[in-house]
């Protein structure tokens, strides 16, 4: 009986990781998708390289 729990137990943690790591994945897709949408209003200063091929903005 403790090994059947064990192995019940260690299948939830799995499962859990899992549906963590799909859940990250999907909010860390809406928001590049809001970033990469969205619009900005006024005179860019400066323009810098950034992180991840993205350019850093100074308005």
């Amino acid at each position: 009986m403790a090994k059947k729990k064990n192995y019940l137990s260690t299948i939830m943690v799995i499962g859990l990781i899992i549906l963590g790591y799909l859940g990250l994945k999907i909010a860390q897709k809406y928001s590049f998708n809001k970033e990469y949408e969205s619009t900005y209003n006024g005179i860019i200063l400066t323009q810098k390289p950034g992180s991840r091929g993205f350019d850093d903005l100074y308005l």
